[in-house]
């Protein structure tokens, strides 16, 4: 019964958040003055840079990344999410830590309340499929003893990569239980002179 009404709660919680959403997009289209779409004859100057890449065409998002925002790793793992993993277009989330924030609602209710936000309005905003989560080594979120976050491992005992594998997983768990959508786990670390990434299981293996 507690079960049951957990699930009726979630449901009318869903269904309030929708028709808002609706109602608040409804009242911006009746109050946009109409030509004031977005454009460059809002600015007085021209503009400072022209891409050279197409306007996207209509379509979505293939995934949703949830990654560290440390520029050292950044084009690897871009590199690794384009070519080995044949992704697209993604949205992605850029955070200290990565899925730190996801994993410690006890350590870091307020930054768990964040994250959780971005992820869930992501997934469901853009019809998102798939999540993927990627960790790397010498993450300076779980290393500066600052940081409250990267207090958890000192207090546990575990070894960095331990408490990194352990929250992959944690915030895979939440994801899946909030959003019902399959999440892949990855590990990026150095390797004789290169980057390399393996995959994380979302269970541990027997005996590890």
């Amino acid at each position: 019964m507690a079960l049951e009404a957990g699930r009726i709660k979630q449901a009318v919680r869903e269904t309030v958040r929708q028709k808002a959403a609706e109602a608040g997009a409804e009242l911006l289209r009746k109050t946009r003055p109409e030509g004031d779409a977005p454009g460059t004859a809002r600015f007085a100057s021209a503009p400072v840079f022209r891409s050279a890449l197409p306007i996207p065409p209509p379509g979505r998002a293939e995934a949703l990344v949830i990654m560290c925002n440390s520029w050292e790793w950044r084009r690897h793992t871009q590199e690794f999410l384009a070519t080995g993993l044949g992704l697209k277009e993604y949205d992605q989330v850029s955070i200290p830590g990565g899925v730190q924030w996801l994993a410690l609602p006890d350590i870091l209710p307020k930054h768990n309340k964040v994250a959780r936000w971005m992820t869930e309005y992501l997934v469901r905003k853009h019809n998102l499929s798939r999540v993927i989560c990627v960790a790397h080594e010498d993450c300076s979120a779980y290393e500066d003893r600052s940081a409250l976050g990267a207090l958890a491992h000192v207090v546990t005992g575990r070894s960095v990569f331990d408490h990194q594998v352990a929250q992959l997983r944690a915030a895979a768990r939440a994801i899946t239980e909030s959003l019902s959508v399959p999440v892949e786990l990855y590990y990026a670390s150095s390797a004789e002179g290169a980057v390399v990434f393996h995959k994380v299981e979302l269970q541990p293996e027997e005996g590890r």
